[in-house]
């Protein structure tokens, strides 16, 4: 699909799980969001 754009997300995602374990919902949020705001 997007491989490029998705391997910068799940980069993302497991900096800021692996950054803090505790806080892996915000991992998640910027997964979620990540894509919206590259986007715009």
């Amino acid at each position: 699909m997007f491989p490029q754009s998705t391997n910068i997300f799940i980069f993302n995602y497991r900096i800021s799980g692996d950054t803090s374990g505790g806080l892996q919902l915000f991992g998640l949020i910027g997964l979620i969001y990540g894509p919206i705001i590259f986007l715009r």
